[in-house]
C-alpha cells in the first residue's frame, strides 16, 4: 500500500476540513491548500454594521460537520456579549423558504457560514430574505456575487495561484508529504452594491474604505 501511494501525488485544494477526508488520505503521498471561514472577522463586521447588541440568524445542516463547527465558532465568540445567534436547522433545500421566513422575523440580519446544503440554495434563500426585508451577509465570495450584501471572504484567486503553484512544485520534483499543508483563512472584504442599496445598509467609513466593491 505505501509503494502505491508513493506513486500516485497527491495535491487537494478547496478541503475546508481535510480530516473529513478519511484517515486514508494521511497515508497517502499528499498535501494540498484548505478554504477556512473567519467567523471573528465575519462577527465583527456584522458588529460594525448592526451594532454590538445585533441579532444574527444562521441556516445550518446538522449532517454537515462544517456547519456544526461554524455553529460552535459564532457561539463561543459571541459568549458573554450583547450579541444574540438563532439558528434553525435545514437538512435539504426545500426546507429553506420555510425555515428562513421564520427565522427572519426574529433577526436583524441572516449570516451564511460555512454550509454546503445553504450556500448551495443561496439564490432561494435571498428570495426570501427579500420578502421578508432581511439582508444577508455571507463568507463566501460567490454567494455575494449572487446577491448578499458583504462579508469576509478567503482570497479565491490567491487559493488559485497557490494551488498551481504547489502542483509546480510536485511536477518538478518534490514529494507532497514534504509539502506543509497550507490553510488560508479568510480577509477579504467583499461588498455587493447593488445588495447594500436594495437593503438600504449604512456601512460605516472604517467598511467602506477597506472594502472590495463587486456587482451582481
Amino acid at each position: 500500500m505505501r509503494e502505491a501511494d508513493d506513486r500516485q501525488k497527491i495535491v487537494f485544494t478547496f478541503v475546508t476540513n481535510p480530516s473529513t477526508l478519511g484517515d486514508e488520505l494521511t497515508r497517502t503521498n499528499s498535501t494540498g491548500l484548505s478554504d477556512a471561514v473567519n467567523y471573528g472577522a465575519n462577527l465583527d463586521l456584522l458588529r460594525a454594521v448592526f451594532g454590538p447588541d445585533v441579532t444574527i440568524g444562521m441556516l445550518y445542516n446538522p449532517n454537515e460537520a462544517n456547519s456544526q463547527l461554524g455553529i460552535t465558532a459564532m457561539q463561543d465568540l459571541i459568549k458573554g456579549s450583547a450579541t444574540k445567534l438563532l439558528t434553525s436547522a435545514v437538512t435539504q433545500e426545500i426546507d429553506i423558504p420555510t425555515v428562513a421566513a421564520q427565522l427572519a422575523g426574529s433577526v436583524e440580519v441572516i449570516y451564511v457560514g460555512g454550509d454546503n446544503t445553504v450556500v448551495g440554495a443561496i439564490p432561494v434563500l435571498l428570495q426570501v430574505a427579500r420578502e421578508k426585508g432581511v439582508p444577508v451577509f455571507a463568507s463566501d465570495a460567490g454567494s455575494i456575487q449572487a446577491g448578499a450584501a458583504a462579508g469576509i471572504s478567503v482570497n479565491y484567486k490567491e487559493l488559485g495561484f497557490q494551488t498551481a503553484e504547489m502542483i509546480g512544485r510536485v511536477l518538478h520534483g518534490e514529494e507532497p508529504r514534504k509539502i506543509p499543508r497550507v490553510v488560508l483563512p479568510g480577509n477579504l472584504l467583499l461588498v455587493n452594491r447593488e445588495a447594500v442599496k436594495e437593503w438600504s445598509i449604512q456601512l460605516p467609513e472604517s467598511v467602506m474604505t477597506r472594502a472590495t466593491y463587486i456587482e451582481e
